[in-house]
């Protein structure tokens, strides 16, 4: 389901300090423990059930540090490529959020299966990454996924998505908006916070997990993500390349450092400046004939996009003329804060006006697709056991989302990452499903046309060629490209592409990570862009889409929060104990489409440390 959920800022005033009540978990140590970093893992037989065919999921453990002074127990799920696992190449797939889970995509889009709509079994996926890559997958953060900092007795409030500790003994038996588990401590003072933090953590992880693992080991990774995967993946792929180098000019023995050599971003936010003035044209001008605003909300947009544009550019230049250092814990710009939570309002105008899907403006809400009985299956309790989890798995963590907004971490542009990745020879891969509202095409193609590279010349001057399929030889999209670098509009797709067209994002993978052309596959293709560029026309803004029937709403009772799946009369019937469920969904009482359910804002009492 979506990430990009950074929609909290307005609540940076509150100053949180975090008291929470812990019960540790005890891990066993079963692999490396170097410097009292340690790797657990177990071999698994879900999911991934092609004969011959191995998998593992479990813990690296990182101790605290003096800049990241809380343990990071951080869940993996691995899998060997199905065709010549011993040299097939490796790709790591995270989530965006930021905070969001990444094994929900394992079963769900890209990973070996796809779970069946009982949330309690799961099918062989054909387009599967691994396929022909070992695939790795992370819970990048703690309080998200199945990671965690010290396993704790807490509620999960469905409908908004806290997490409270306690045990929840005054919660009504009837009442199925609130799960009691155990979870992260989701302490918001621990964890990273900010995109340059959790991508040193990811470089750490490798380093551990390839002392472990080291018939796996390569001297590239390819790195995929979506959505606030805009800003990851390019810190990432930065930190590992950096790592690599500084490792490579001391001579490090004692672990092994991976390079980059091809990055995909999916309807992925990497510049607000360059692709968040689209919020305001995309829902009247859009590849579906969709039109959502009248003439006056468009007028007001478009003046308060002015002042988000101006406040948004100065905080750029600010960023760039101080040299600002996340490390040095210096408080960020207020005209950052001020950009960040302009932009954030004029997103919020869509969720109040359409009532569409912003993440697939073709569909009203709730939407019933994607389906989410992969969330019921990861609540399974035989599910978590078998994979060595330690606490009940979050698809997108509040808290995160809280503490990367508190340091306005979506201010901070990576478009000088990208572009430093361009010149280092790093083949980039920008695509967009067309279907999008929050990181639209439009934004995503303005983005690529103002890299500036060693080939950015030969890239502007390319044209859009479809994109076809292996399989069907079906047009996906459409592909401007000059060598390393490749924008892609991928039709009828919102922001989740593999969902939608599972076999063009499989092929676009497959293309991008081998180093060849996105177009056809067909063709090698160098980083600089001397031996290939798309030709055709410079614009496909007249490609136009219809408009697909809806799928029926899907109510699941497992996923938070409620309201973006339920409607209010289910909410309350759930919460009264007179909703029935059968197979992990609501079949009554039926979704009142015209009772759509207004998130009240929450009480963050239970944040404020009482001393």
């Amino acid at each position: 389901m979506p990430t990009l959920h950074w929609k909290v800022l307005p609540l940076l005033a509150l100053g949180i300090a975090i008291y929470l009540r812990s019960v540790v978990f005890e891990a066993m140590q079963v692999g490396s423990t170097k410097s009292r970093s340690y790797v657990t893992y177990k071999e698994t037989s879900i999911c991934e059930t092609t004969p011959g065919v191995k998998s593992y999921s479990g813990y690296v453990s990182i101790p605290p540090t003096e800049q990241q002074p809380f343990p990071q127990h951080l869940f993996f799920w691995f899998f060997e490529a199905r065709k010549d696992p011993h040299r097939a190449p490796m790709a790591l797939w995270i989530n965006g959020g930021p905070g969001g889970g990444s094994m929900d995509q394992v079963i769900s889009t890209n990973g070996p299966c796809l779970t069946n709509a009982d949330g309690n079994s799961t099918r062989l996926n054909d387009w599967s990454w691994n396929n022909e890559f070992n695939l790795i997958y992370i819970d990048t953060t703690i309080h998200a996924g199945f990671s965690y900092d010290v396993a704790t007795s807490a509620v999960r409030d469905l409908v908004n998505s806290w997490i409270k500790p306690g045990d929840g003994d005054d919660i009504p038996e009837r009442d199925r908006t609130k799960r009691k588990g155990v979870y992260s401590s989701n302490d918001i003072a621990t964890g990273p916070n900010t995109t340059a933090a959790m991508a040193k953590t990811v470089s750490k992880f490798f380093q551990l997990w390839f002392d472990e693992f080291t018939q796996y080991r390569r001297e590239n990774i390819s790195i995929w993500s979506w959505s606030y995967g805009g800003y990851f993946v390019p810190a990432i792929a930065a930190a590992l390349l950096d790592d690599k180098k500084i490792a490579s000019e001391q001579r490090n023995p004692d672990h092994h450092f991976i390079g980059v050599d091809t990055i995909g971003i999916m309807n992925g936010l990497v510049d607000l400046s360059l692709q968040l003035p689209q919020l305001v044209k995309y829902p009247n001008e859009n590849s579906y004939g969709i039109e959502i605003y009248n003439t006056s909300t468009l007028e007001e947009l478009n003046a308060e996009a002015q002042e988000c544009l101006a406040q948004s550019t100065e905080c750029d230049r600010i960023l760039e003329e101080t040299q600002y250092d996340v490390w040095k814990g210096e408080p960020m710009p207020n005209i950052c804060f001020a950009g960040a939570i302009c932009w954030n309002s004029i997103a919020d105008v869509f969720d109040t006006v359409a009532r569409r899907n912003p993440f697939d403006l073709t569909h009203l809400m709730p939407d019933g697709f994607p389906q989410t009985s992969y969330i019921t299956y990861l609540l399974q309790p035989w599910v978590r056991d078998h994979l060595g989890a330690k606490v009940d798995y979050v698809e997108v963590s509040v808290v995160v989302d809280l503490a990367f907004s508190m340091t306005c971490d979506p201010a901070r542009s990576h478009k000088r990452t990208l572009e430093r990745l361009l010149d280092a020879g790093v083949h980039v891969a920008l695509l967009y499903g067309d279907a999008d509202f929050r990181s639209d095409w439009v934004g995503g193609e303005a983005l690529s046309l103002a890299l500036e590279h060693r080939s950015a010349k030969s890239f502007r001057s390319a044209g859009y060629t479809p994109m076809t399929t292996n399989k069907t030889g079906k047009t996906g999209g459409y592909v401007r490209q000059s060598g390393g670098l490749s924008f892609i509009r991928v039709l009828d797709a919102g922001h989740l592409i593999p969902f939608f067209q599972p076999q063009v994002a499989y092929d676009i993978f497959m293309r991008a990570s081998r180093g060849l052309d996105v177009a056809t596959g067909t063709t090698p293709v160098n980083s600089d862009g001397e031996n290939y560029v798309t030709s055709g026309p410079d614009s496909i803004w007249d490609v136009k889409v219809p408009v697909k029937p809806q799928a029926p709403e899907w109510c699941n009772p497992n996923y938070a929060p409620l309201w973006y799946v339920c409607t209010g009369n289910q909410i309350r019937a759930l919460e009264d104990g007179t909703a029935v469920v059968k197979n992990g969904v609501v079949i009554e009482p039926l979704a009142d489409l015209e009772d759509l359910y207004i998130p009240i804002p929450m009480d963050f009492g239970f944040l404020v440390n009482p001393e």
